[in-house]
């Protein structure tokens, strides 16, 4: 189903009388201040890390979780996480979070954008 409101195009499934929006996590070493490595996958949130939740508010908490399973997955431990922000030049929302690997401080930032 696609609904048009005020030239906003939400592309929705309907499933069991909620609409759902599909959401993508992605992970992103964070070199320097102005660098950063790659995006991968967060195969927490799904093998493509696509998942689905009725909102954005929804789709933030869900990502605390798949953020938790991730550092368990890759054998560190979380140390700092802030807020949710929005990046201005993407448009999707970022997450910086610093984790202990060995002792060594890293930091990672995760990507949710909306599908």
């Amino acid at each position: 189903m696609t609904t048009v409101h005020k030239k906003i195009i939400i592309k929705a499934k309907i499933i069991k009388g909620g609409i759902t929006m599909n959401f993508k996590l992605t992970v992103k070493r964070k070199l320097s201040v102005t660098e950063f490595g790659e995006p991968e996958i967060v195969k927490a949130a799904g093998a493509d890390g696509v998942f689905e939740a009725q909102a954005l508010p929804f789709a933030k908490t869900a990502c605390n979780g798949f953020i938790r399973s991730w550092a368990e997955g890759t054998g560190v431990t979380l140390a700092t996480q802030k807020d949710w922000a929005k990046n201005m030049k993407t448009k999707a929302l970022e997450k910086q979070v610093s984790v202990r690997d060995n002792g060594v401080m890293l930091t990672y930032v995760f990507v949710l954008e909306n599908l």
